[in-house]
């Protein structure tokens, strides 16, 4: 996976621009918008009819939660993982610890959801994985 790392750091700006606006500069874990936070909270619902694109395929986000243990190479392997099913996805990674990752990607994959939570969650380095259309 590149990093553009002048794009990330910019990202990181906002982020963290947003995190004192928002009054939340002690640490505590929070997104930028209402939809951000209720998918990386888990909150999504996954039973929500998911969002058709052209072609019949669906448009997704899926957040990963990763624990203390990941290192490079297991995002990597999310990212990998991933593309499998959209190979223009957006992965951005928050560089929080432990970090954050959100995917939006489209697919025409059936249960994509149940599918991609079950395969990501089987991971130690994971805590967390939260599915829904975008």
């Amino acid at each position: 996976m590149r990093i553009a790392w002048r794009s990330l750091t910019i990202v990181l700006a906002i982020v963290a621009g947003s995190l004192l606006l928002a009054g939340c500069g002690d640490g505590e874990e929070t997104m930028a918008t209402p939809s951000a936070t209720a998918t990386a909270t888990g909150i999504a619902s996954p039973a929500a009819s998911p969002t058709p694109t052209t072609g019949g395929a669906t448009r997704y986000e899926v957040t990963v939660r990763f624990n203390t243990t990941v290192t490079q190479d297991d995002i990597d392997e999310v990212d990998a993982l991933l593309r499998a099913y959209d190979d223009e996805l957006e992965f951005l990674l928050m560089e929080s610890w432990p970090p954050i990752g959100r995917a939006q990607l489209t697919t025409d994959v059936a249960h994509f959801c149940q599918t991609v939570e079950a395969e990501l969650e089987a991971k130690s380095y994971i805590d967390d994985v939260s599915c829904g259309p975008a």
